[in-house]
């Protein structure tokens, strides 16, 4: 025989849960993705990989780049390739109540096309200094190293 509705009323209660368990990993997971720097680095001051947000997305294939130290050296680069991934959270360096949690974010790799040929690591897309344009070429973004 029925209980008169009580089941009912407890898979509700159980499927809002769920919902709002989900909801905030949901959310979690789009902050933490948001939060994906796009750090740069070469080897060998030819060739440069880089990781960056698939929010809000500046990069795109064949679109240009400048690279810039804290000296205000500066570099051109290029972008070849870019693909979206997954990646671990904690791989990152990004803080999360769960190891495990797995993001999408956009790696890719460019070519420096002029500039002194050095090594450097996490250079970071700076927003604040967008560069406009390289007279004879596409719109490019201000890359600055840290």
């Amino acid at each position: 025989m029925s209980d008169g509705g009580l089941g009912s009323a407890t898979t509700e209660e159980s499927r809002a849960a769920v919902m709002d368990i989900l909801d905030d990993y949901r959310r979690m997971r789009g902050h933490l993705e948001r939060s994906v720097l796009p750090l740069a680095t070469s080897v060998d001051g030819r060739q440069f990989t880089f990781q960056a947000s698939l929010h809000e997305l500046q990069f795109q294939t064949g679109g240009y780049v400048v690279l810039e130290d804290d000296k205000n050296d500066r570099w051109l680069g290029q972008v070849l390739t870019l693909r979206p991934e997954s990646s671990c959270a904690a791989d990152l360096g990004l803080e999360t109540t769960t190891s495990s949690m797995q993001i999408r974010l956009a790696r890719g790799e460019g070519l420096i096309l002029d500039g002194d040929l050095r090594p450097f690591h996490d250079a970071i897309l700076d927003r604040r200094n967008r560069a406009k344009s390289i007279p004879g070429s596409h719109e490019f973004v201000r890359v600055v190293r840290r």
